[in-house]
């Protein structure tokens, strides 16, 4: 079963716990899933999450990890989607082919050359990424196995991610029309984590990235409890605190200089 809140779903009955999605999903400090998986004691848990990773790597990872465990009637999987601007590819490497997996591509840097940004496509990203959403919701609503499918940003919000505020304002009328014809396969998803949105109280820790300090935009452990109780999730109190007691250690302590751990099924 598809489903679209934890209202309904009894932990305790699952032998094993499936995540998959970007650094939303797995990072420095706990994520939504590591506090999911922390109420089911029971069960195994398996995080493939990939700091940076988009739509292509997390359906290539759940193929891989679909096919490694056979996902059954004993397994919960779930799904945190990415931003749409990213590209998953699988390179040429002097020592060994990999992965790179380097997160929004208007925000990467100097790893794509302005030339090629400017040909590719947000409108194109977002027809690519909501088509794979929707065929991973459709095997997912005639799985056997439960699973649940969350949007990291609604379509509109992700506009904000482009290279400059002009082209993000430029681009929401262009992109109603996939909005609407993906509107049903939305309506499966969890509604965003995350509101880039000034009104919203929101605190950031400090993180280091390559020799730079600054505030890091990923959730905070308070918003990731808040999102997940209005999900339906019943999360004791004593849990609470002990998360609580995590983000206080991360709020006032030293910046965090995060590195990922990756989880590969085939390297």
């Amino acid at each position: 079963m598809l489903y679209t809140s934890f209202e309904h779903v009894d932990l305790s009955k699952y032998q094993r716990v499936f995540v998959f999605g970007c650094s939303f999903t797995k990072y420095a400090w706990s994520s939504w899933a590591d506090i999911v998986a922390s109420l089911m004691p029971q069960a195994e848990y398996h995080n493939f999450a990939m700091a940076g990773a988009g739509q292509m790597y997390i359906q290539t990872a759940l193929s891989q990890a679909s096919n490694k465990y056979k996902f059954g009637k004993q397994d919960l999987v779930l799904v945190m989607w990415s931003t749409y601007y990213r590209l998953d590819l699988y390179m040429n490497h002097p020592i060994y082919d990999r992965w790179v997996i380097a997160g929004n591509l208007y925000s990467s840097g100097e790893i794509w050359p302005e030339e090629l940004l400017a040909r590719w496509s947000p409108r194109g990203f977002l027809i690519r990424d909501l088509g794979i959403i929707d065929i991973t919701h459709k095997w997912f609503s005639s799985a056997e196995f439960d699973s649940m499918g969350i949007l990291g940003l609604n379509p509109h919000n992700h506009t904000c991610m482009l290279y400059n505020q002009e082209a993000g304002d430029s681009m929401h009328d262009r992109i109603d029309d996939v909005v609407e014809f993906y509107q049903h396969t939305l309506e499966t998803a969890v509604p965003q984590v995350f509101y880039f949105d000034p009104s919203i109280s929101f605190t950031p820790y400090k993180t280091e990235h390559d020799g730079v300090l600054g505030d890091d935009y990923h959730p905070t452990i308070p918003y990731i409890l808040d999102f997940l109780h209005n999900l339906g999730l019943k999360i004791p109190p004593e849990t609470r605190i002990r998360y609580l007691q995590e983000h206080a250690e991360f709020a006032n302590g030293d910046p965090v200089i995060y590195c990922y751990e990756p989880n590969f099924i085939i390297p």
